[in-house]
């Protein structure tokens, strides 16, 4: 006879994308904002030397970003990072650009139309797909005639993930771009939007009186209330 159990019922906290999203960007965010590249992620790993340059995407809007690449490097890897924050203020991007450069791939980070520093280099915002995808085409043919190996690999984390696979679909013209690698991409985007709407979590982060030093408090009594031991 085949036992039975009770189906399983992950915590809480497992149970919504958007309270682990917020928790994770919290501790580790503040983190990296604090120690930014002497957090200790990052010990074991040699230091980037990262060249700042002002890419052009397509239609050559302005796009800046950081690259580095070693003398005998064996591929090439564009991050786009999610939607929240730019490329300094992501710090798994950054994690991820240390890790691939220590086993030999050639990394860029840039901030995409409408976020970071591209912003104040044009007023375009971001076309939701329309030039995303093209835009990455151009970096990697830019990045290519730098220096940079001609197997380039689309890294993507959340809406970035969704900005890789436009990238992918857009080079099916060039053989430059051979793959992609998206975690948690943003598939149905208004799926995505109807949750937030319904979630609290989504109704506080698109609230006008919404403050991030406020939400932090309500964040951190909210997990100390779950767990009595547990601090921040």
């Amino acid at each position: 006879m085949t036992p039975s159990f009770p189906p399983y019922l992950p915590p809480w906290y497992l149970r919504n994308g958007i309270v682990q999203t917020v928790a994770a960007n919290y501790w580790y965010g503040t983190a990296w904002k604090q120690w930014n590249h002497r957090v200790w992620r990052l010990r074991d790993y040699s230091p980037i030397p990262w060249q700042e340059k002002v890419f052009s995407g397509a239609n050559n809007v302005p796009l800046w970003g950081k690259w580095a690449c070693l003398p005998q490097a064996h591929g090439t890897m564009i991050i786009n990072y999610g939607i929240t924050g730019n490329t300094e203020d992501s710090w798994y991007a950054y994690l991820t650009a240390y890790k691939a450069y220590s086993q030999g791939w050639a990394v860029l980070l840039y901030d995409w139309r409408g976020h970071g520093k591209s912003v104040a280099l044009s007023p375009v915002p971001m076309s939701d797909g329309w030039y995303e995808g093209r835009d990455q085409v151009c970096l990697a043919e830019q990045l290519v005639a730098l220096g940079c190996p001609k197997k380039v690999v689309l890294v993507g984390f959340s809406l970035g993930g969704q900005l890789a696979l436009w990238g992918l679909k857009e080079a099916q013209q060039t053989p430059l771009i051979q793959a992609a690698a998206t975690l948690a991409p943003n598939l149905k985007s208004n799926r995505t939007l109807a949750f937030l709407e319904r979630d609290p979590f989504g109704q506080i982060l698109s609230s006008p009186c919404f403050s991030k030093h406020g939400f932090q408090m309500w964040l951190r009594n909210k997990i100390k209330s779950r767990f009595s031991t547990f601090t921040i």
